[in-house]
């Protein structure tokens, strides 16, 4: 391979990763999302107040809404780690 496949291929490992971790990052704001969600849930459960109950099916709902996209992104990290595991690997001469 030339220099300029060697360069692009560092270019394209660098999209990747950053890809991965913006896809990460998204999965785990949507994680702590449902974490406060499922404490309200919780809390509105504990008092046993009828408008807290029914509240809660609309936040149960935006819980698993957020399981799905969750799902949705995961699945996107695996499609794109297999296309990253199986591209021409770079040589890792330069790799510190």
């Amino acid at each position: 391979m030339g220099t300029d496949s060697d360069d692009s291929d560092g270019e394209y490992d660098v999209e990747a990763w950053e890809m991965l971790n913006k896809d990460l990052k998204e999965v785990q704001r949507m994680l702590d999302k449902n974490r406060l969600l499922i404490q309200q849930v919780n809390e509105n459960h504990e008092s046993k107040i009828h408008d807290n109950l029914v509240t809660n099916v609309a936040l149960i709902q935006e819980i698993n809404g957020n399981i799905s996209k969750i799902r949705t992104v995961y699945s996107s990290i695996s499609v794109n780690l297999c296309h990253f595991v199986r591209r021409p690997s770079v040589k890792n001469e330069n790799v510190t």
